[in-house]
């Protein structure tokens, strides 16, 4: 009798994605794919962290993560780590010596300030069901409306009647105050609304795939930069997934608390 090794058969899991309040399907990451996840936790390139994730996430829950909102993406691997690892996350907490074990009042002199019996590193546990917030999610109503029929984008409008809807995207990019918006808004957009020249009261909708890229950099290149306060704030006060994390200090008796966002790079 020929025996044959048994086909395992994975929990298939349901949530709600916190911004896009749709309803995704998911399994559990297998050692298979905890090898993508060990191999990326290696480098220090983000990119490659970014990519290993993409991979995880699109092979367990059939998503195109590049079309979910980062704090959307945050919150399914941190389901998906939970029910393939443990919903616990062994951490270590730096503690800035300033902060705890203080002996004279001189804050600036480590060697002469620092309590030698106090750690300098303390461990805490992450709790995924219990220390994970979705922050920042009123801000989107505050800078933006619901797109109907594409539960994946919002609408901003900038000024004279002239609106932009974006799709939610998850960039392999770095967002700061000074950087170039343009080409980003690009790769979100799906349409700009305006005013019909002839009939104010009308409204013309044109696809991204009327516009080029280069048409819409000078679209956007020709707004002053009030007009464009609502859409920045919106980029920049977008939603994120945040870890609450907390530690004690068992010579002092002190606790210490800190928040964390940019959780894939956390967790890897």
């Amino acid at each position: 009798i020929n025996m044959k090794l048994p086909k395992r058969t994975l929990p298939i899991y349901e949530i709600e994605l916190p911004v896009s309040k749709t309803k995704i399907k998911y399994r559990p990451y297998t050692v298979k794919e905890e090898r993508i996840i060990d191999m990326a936790s290696s480098s220090d390139s983000d990119s490659e962290k970014y990519n290993a994730v993409k991979q995880v996430l699109e092979n367990c829950a059939s998503v195109d993560i590049e079309n979910l909102h980062p704090a959307d993406v945050d919150f399914l691997y941190l389901k998906l780590y939970a029910t393939s690892e443990s919903p616990e996350v062994n951490y270590n907490y730096n503690v800035e010596y300033w902060k705890c074990g203080i002996k004279t009042e001189d804050k600036d002199s480590e060697e002469n300030g620092y309590n030698s019996k106090c750690p300098k590193e303390l461990s805490g546990i992450l709790n995924i069901n219990s220390d994970i917030e979705i922050e920042k999610l009123n801000e989107m109503d505050k800078y933006s409306e619901k797109a109907k029929g594409n539960p994946n984008s919002r609408i901003i409008e900038l000024t004279d009647g002239i609106k932009i809807q974006l799709a939610f995207k998850t960039l392999d990019i770095e967002i700061a105050d000074n950087i170039d918006f343009a080409p980003i808004f690009y790769k979100m957009l799906v349409s700009v609304f305006v005013p019909n020249e002839d009939d104010s009261e009308q409204i013309d909708i044109i696809t991204k795939d009327d516009i080029t890229e280069e048409e819409f950099i000078e679209f956007y290149n020709s707004f002053l930069p009030s007009d464009l306060k609502t859409l920045k704030n919106y980029i920049l006060n977008s939603p994120q997934t945040t870890a609450h994390l907390k530690v004690k200090c068992k010579v002092r008796k002190k606790e210490f608390k800190a928040s964390q966002s940019g959780l894939i790079n956390f967790l890897i």
